[in-house]
């Protein structure tokens, strides 16, 4: 335990350590370069006008894309076990292929397809909508939030596929023996039962959309959309000397909302006993 506590240290203490301690520190040009400790990083970051719109951008993003995610995410999971729909083995090679592809080359590729002014797909569908652009604009936030969705959705079908596969059938059977319909019975069972896994995958999808970085850098900054990826990299590349202590400042708000994701999930999640199933077999 001791020798597992202090990789653990190591792997994840340290990179956090460094991180709030580059944010209090700033490069200084005096004939050399010296850093020194400063609060400057935290009221230049907080103080730009543009730091409220690039907050909102990131939580419009993040939230839009894991709602996508996972509303697509459980539906087909639940498709492939719950129900007896052929060719199930097919949906889930073609739903985990997708995650398969680098998040890089699907905004390239969405780019390629959906631009408002040489979209290929937007030049097919000018044969039939009397329009000069258009009309599809991937360059937009619901564009980036779908690209997101659509290409992280696998892991949400990977979660709720394990989660519906270990679920007792006779749960179900017997609420549809007392009179529930589907509706009722996918809220009060099937999902109830999950909700370990649906708040998990909730919260992977959430951090992920606030750490995406691809997405935003070609379909977002185009168009001005920038969020806090987008500004850390900005402020980490574009300036000379680099504003590594910006960046760092940035970081640190990121990891306190991530932080704040893992405690929801425990106080969500801290009654493991509600969401256990005790049979003869082995569910």
């Amino acid at each position: 335990m001791v020798l597992a506590g202090l990789v653990l240290i190591y792997l994840v203490g340290s990179p956090l350590v460094f991180l709030v301690i580059s944010s209090f520190r700033r490069f200084v040009l005096n004939g050399s370069i010296a850093f020194v400790f400063t609060f400057d990083n935290y009221l230049e970051t907080y103080g730009n006008p543009d730091f409220p719109q690039a907050v909102a951008n990131t939580l419009i993003y993040a939230l839009g894309g894991t709602i996508l995610a996972v509303v697509a995410g459980t539906g087909l999971a639940w498709v492939v076990e719950r129900t007896n729909t052929p060719l199930r083995g097919v949906f889930t090679l073609m739903a985990a292929a997708t995650y398969f592809i680098p998040g890089m080359l699907m905004g390239l590729a969405w780019n390629a397809l959906a631009h408002v002014r040489i979209g290929f797909l937007n030049h097919f569908l000018q044969t039939f909508i009397p329009v000069t652009e258009g009309p599809l604009d991937i360059n937009t936030m619901g564009g980036m939030i779908w690209v997101f969705g659509t290409h992280l959705y696998p892991i949400v079908f990977l979660i709720m596929t394990a989660a519906f596969a270990s679920m007792d059938p006779a749960l179900e059977e017997a609420a549809e023996l007392s009179g529930a319909g589907l509706w009722a019975m996918l809220r009060t069972v099937t999902l109830a039962v999950s909700k370990p896994a649906i708040v998990s995958a909730v919260l992977i999808m959430f951090v992920r959309g606030l750490e995406s970085f691809d997405v935003p850098l070609i379909l977002g900054l185009p168009a001005k959309i920038e969020t806090l990826t987008t500004q850390i990299f900005e402020a980490a590349t574009m300036h000379q000397p680099p504003q590594l202590g910006i960046s760092a400042t940035l970081g640190v708000l990121l990891l306190f909302v991530s932080a704040g994701g893992v405690w929801f999930y425990r106080s969500q999640t801290a009654r493991a006993l509600a969401f256990s199933t005790i049979t003869g077999k082995a569910y």
